[in-house]
């Protein structure tokens, strides 16, 4: 009777595991046909196998829609557990730059361009705050108070720094090596200690420990030339002679065929006819000299790209963070601007960035708040640059590292800001990603680029 009971059993466990093991069968071969008529598979060999190609649904510098007419390649990650600080890629010395870069193998981490904003203050560096300090830019014209409240959506990890803290220069530095970011943009403000609309100064000191810091860690340091007051052509050629002596004869200097380069902010502030006459004189003028910079202007709207060629820009990018704001910054039309660049001799370097959130400092300005979607915009933005624009561009720029005002930082924002005091401010934070997540996700994008580069 035992026995009989036993063979009923082992019968039943044997009908069993042939029913599981038809189950697999039929999910392995359903499986293999979705991948092989999914109609995005041909692309997979964009992304080495170690990524995982995925399909997800749509989606001032103030300044929206997304398109998705494209495969969009993400990088798988875990989500509950990313990588911190101190376990990303970390810079070799291959990234490592020295003198002219001429080509896209010389470049290396270089060509990933980060505007970087060295405006920002506290008492215990500069006697006041400063840009953490930030007027509404509404009717009301109520201040915002720190240190219960900053002129940001997000509350920055390090703190409310001051920008000439030397602890802190370095530490973004070497933020900016272990997230593969070669390069910088500084934001810069005139000489004669000129300063922007919140009292910050971007001093000869300054400067120079920037690019001492940035020294030590192999980063590459280009100007982003802003629309200081009474800004013209003839100042700007009188920048570039000083800047020259300052910033493009330094090791840190970034070059591009000997040149450096500087980013014009909001040129078109000045017109086209003034950039032209002055443009041509100051380049008579340097004829065999050192100073030969590679000047490059902001693309807002279409008609601007004749203009720009005309003007006697050696390129052009597009810096702002919102997909859609303008012609400029809506990816859809980086093919055509591209062509036109290519056609004309000119440089096109794209924009991108992780999101964009002022409506700390622009209440009003919904219509252009560009939520992150847990790291899927970023996403978004590398994706359609390296697959439809930048077999043809040299660099890319990213907007921005630490534009906290705007939201377009990716600087590490802190996951856990606690306060006893009751009328401290909320803050937004990038939970469940972690609060260095976009410099991880920086440098794994810039692995994919290389892998780009390897195969042509």
């Amino acid at each position: 009777m035992i026995l009989f009971r036993l063979r009923v059993i082992l019968n039943r466990i044997k009908i069993q595991k042939k029913l599981v093991l038809f189950l697999l069968f039929i999910l392995s071969f359903i499986s293999f046909l979705l991948y092989i008529f999914h109609p995005d598979s041909s692309q997979n060999h964009l992304i080495p196998s170690k990524f995982i190609i995925k399909q997800h649904s749509n989606t001032s510098r103030i300044r929206g829609n997304a398109h998705q007419q494209y495969p969009l390649l993400l990088i798988q990650h875990n989500r509950s557990k990313l990588q911190n600080d101190n376990e990303m890629t970390t810079i070799d010395e291959k990234h490592r730059f020295d003198g002219s870069l001429k080509s896209k193998s010389e470049l290396g981490d270089a060509r990933c361009i980060v505007f970087y904003y060295a405006w920002y203050g506290n008492p215990q560096f500069d006697g006041k705050w400063i840009h953490w300090k930030h007027e509404i830019l509404d009717n009301s014209k109520r201040m915002i108070q720190p240190p219960l409240d900053i002129g940001s959506s997000y509350w920055p990890q390090l703190g409310l720094y001051s920008s000439r803290d030397p602890t802190i220069i370095e530490s973004h530095m070497k933020l900016l090596q272990n997230a593969r970011i070669g390069s910088l943009a500084l934001s810069w403000w005139g000489r004669n200690q000129s300063s922007d609309s919140q009292g910050s100064i971007t001093d000869e000191e300054l400067v120079r420990l920037i690019l001492d810091t940035a020294l030590q860690f192999g980063i590459k340091v280009a100007v982003h030339l802003e629309p200081y007051p009474n800004r013209s052509a003839n100042s700007v050629c009188e920048d570039l002679i000083y800047l020259n002596s300052l910033v493009f004869t330094h090791p840190s200097a970034l070059l591009w065929n000997g040149r450096p380069l500087v980013f014009i902010y909001d040129h078109y502030l000045i017109s086209e006819q003034e950039w032209k006459s002055r443009l041509d004189q100051f380049r008579i003028e340097q004829r065999g000299k050192e100073l030969q910079p590679f000047l490059i202007g902001l693309l807002v709207e279409k008609h601007l790209l004749q203009s720009i060629k005309r003007s006697g820009f050696d390129g052009l990018y597009t810096y702002f963070a919102s997909d859609g704001f303008t012609y400029g910054s809506t990816q859809n039309n980086w093919q055509e601007i591209q062509t036109f660049c290519r056609k004309n001799d000119l440089l096109f370097i794209p924009s991108i960035g992780p999101g964009y959130d002022d409506m700390k400092i622009r209440p009003w300005n919904v219509r252009n708040f560009k939520d992150r979607q847990n790291g899927t915009y970023y996403d978004q933005k590398w994706n359609h640059t390296l697959t439809r624009v930048n077999p043809q561009s040299p660099f890319i720029s990213l907007t921005s590292f630490n534009e906290w005002h705007e939201g377009t930082q990716i600087e590490p924002c802190s996951n856990h800001h606690v306060t006893s005091d009751s009328n401290q401010a909320q803050f937004k934070t990038l939970f469940p990603l972690s609060d260095s997540y976009y410099l991880s996700q920086t440098s794994k994008w810039m692995q994919i680029w290389d892998s780009q580069l390897t195969k042509r």
